[in-house]
């Protein structure tokens, strides 16, 4: 399966470092989602929030709520959230680290994957826009796919993916 190859992906690399490269990242973001035919792998509103909730001030996490609700409202924006099963999220021979990860950043996803997860689908849960794909049920994922590939609403994406087992939100 072949995406529209007007397409573009935009990924956002590693987490921000700083106070002013999240707010850096989030405008970026905001700016992308606003444009057509686009796909942005990892939104520092949300990771942010789900990673960093106990280290970010009140005015920090304020913002971050803010830009995702801008992010998430644009109308031409679907929230693609890939939820494998638990067993593969907590598989530590599953995770896919990058270069940018850094060995107190791993361990810190190894101690507290459960409560990571919980978090991502407690946030996911209250999103409208949002269609939720097991990568691990191929003909959901290609499904999936060929929706985003011709450009189908959150939606239209939602009522054809209720015929594919199940894997939406509502």
């Amino acid at each position: 399966m072949k995406l529209d190859p007007d397409i573009r992906y935009y990924a956002s690399g590693g987490p921000p470092k700083t106070q002013e490269e999240m707010i850096k990242f989030c405008e970026d973001q905001l700016l992308l989602a606003r444009q057509d035919k686009i796909i942005i792998d990892r939104i520092t509103p949300i990771s942010q929030v789900v990673y960093n909730s106990s280290k970010l001030s009140f005015e920090d996490l304020e913002y971050l709520a803010d830009m995702c609700d801008m992010i998430l409202n644009q109308t031409t924006c679907t929230l693609v959230y890939c939820r494998p099963s638990n067993e593969h999220l907590l598989n530590p021979k599953s995770h896919d680290w990058k270069e940018y990860d850094t060995p107190e950043h791993i361990e810190n996803i190894l101690n507290n994957q459960a409560r990571f997860i919980a978090t991502y689908d407690q946030f996911m849960s209250t999103k409208l826009n949002v269609v939720q794909c097991n990568f691990e049920e191929p003909e959901v994922y290609v499904e999936l796919a060929a929706m985003l590939a011709a450009g189908e609403s959150s939606r239209e994406a939602k009522n054809r993916l209720k015929y594919f087992g199940g894997y939406y939100h509502v």
